[in-house]
C-alpha cells in the first residue's frame, strides 16, 4: 500500500509521516519546501502531480494553513479549498482508493461544549469557511475516490521538523511558555472547556483507518470528529501541566497564574 501525505513539514504532516514510516508502511511525505527525508513537489505542475499520485491507494492532504495564517481569505482559500480540489481530481483520474482531507473542530460555532457532524457551522473567520469550501468541494467531487473529512480535536505534542506554527497552540504554547519563563499567564476564560488529544493518539487513528481500507472494512461515515474524552477546561489543562512540569523538573520552580 503506497501512502502519499501532503504538508509533511508541517506539525501535523509531520507525525503522521514519520510514525507511519516507524510503522514500515510505504509512505511518501511531501512538501514544497527541500527538507532531508521528504519529496519537494511543485505542486502547480499538473504533469509531478500525477506522477506522484501513480498507483497510489491513499491520500492525507494535511496542507493547508491553520488559524493565525488564515487573516487573509485568497490565502486561506488558495490553502485550505483550491489546493485539496486540485489535488482530489488528480486522485480521481489515478483511481486513489481513499482521499483523508484534515479538517478541525475550529468549523463549528464557538462555545458549543456538546458536538456531532451536524452541529451549526461557524462562518464568521476566513479559516473555518475555507475548510469548510474544502470540504464540501472535495466530497462533491469524489466519484470512485472515498473521501474522509476527520475533524480533529485540540492536538498537542512535539514537531518532528522544526515548526514554529506549532507554538501557537494553546497546549504547547503554555508547556513551552512555563518553561521558559517559569510563570506563565493565562488571561482567558478558565472555565471554558476544550477537548484534547495528543497528535501520538491522532497518529494510531489515522493508521487504523488506512489498515481498515486496506483489508476492505472501511464503512464510515463521510465525516468524523476525532476526539477523546479529555473534554478540560483551561484551568485543569493548566494544573495538570504545573503538575507534570514540576514532576520532570523537581529542582526548577514554576508556576501558572490565572488573570
Amino acid at each position: 500500500m503506497r501512502i502519499v501525505i501532503t504538508g509533511a513539514s508541517g506539525f501535523l504532516g509531520g507525525r503522521i509521516t514519520n510514525f507511519l514510516k516507524a510503522k514500515k508502511f510505504n509512505v511518501i511525505g511531501c512538501s514544497n519546501r527541500k527538507i532531508e527525508g521528504l519529496k519537494k513537489v511543485n505542486w502547480n505542475s499538473k504533469k509531478e502531480t500525477e506522477n506522484l499520485l501513480e498507483a497510489t491507494d491513499v491520500v492525507v492532504n494535511c496542507a493547508g494553513r491553520d488559524i493565525h495564517r488564515s487573516k487573509l481569505k485568497t490565502k486561506a482559500m488558495n490553502s485550505n479549498s483550491y489546493f485539496p480540489q486540485k489535488l482530489m481530481k488528480v486522485a480521481e483520474r489515478k483511481n486513489v482508493k481513499l482521499f483523508i482531507f484534515i479538517s478541525s473542530f475550529h468549523v463549528y460555532k464557538k462555545n458549543l461544549f456538546r458536538i456531532d457532524e451536524k452541529s451549526p457551522l461557524n462562518k464568521d473567520n476566513n479559516y473555518s469557511l475555507s475548510k469548510i469550501d474544502g470540504e464540501n468541494k472535495v466530497q462533491k467531487l469524489s466519484k470512485n475516490t472515498q473521501v474522509l473529512i476527520i475533524r480533529s480535536c485540540n492536538l498537542f505534542g512535539h514537531p518532528f521538523y522544526k515548526n514554529k506554527n506549532c507554538w501557537n497552540l494553546q497546549f504547547n504554547n503554555l508547556v513551552r511558555t512555563t518553561l521558559k519563563k517559569k510563570t506563565a499567564y493565562i488571561k482567558s476564560n478558565v472555565d471554558l472547556y476544550r477537548n484534547y488529544s495528543s497528535i501520538e493518539n491522532f497518529c494510531y487513528f489515522i493508521k487504523k483507518i488506512i489498515n481498515l481500507k486496506n483489508n476492505n472494512k472501511l464503512n464510515l461515515p463521510k465525516i468524523i470528529n476525532y476526539t477523546t474524552n479529555n473534554n478540560l477546561p483551561i484551568s485543569k489543562v493548566a494544573i495538570n501541566i504545573l503538575k507534570n512540569l514540576r514532576k520532570v523538573y523537581k529542582n526548577k520552580k514554576f508556576d501558572i497564574v490565572f488573570k
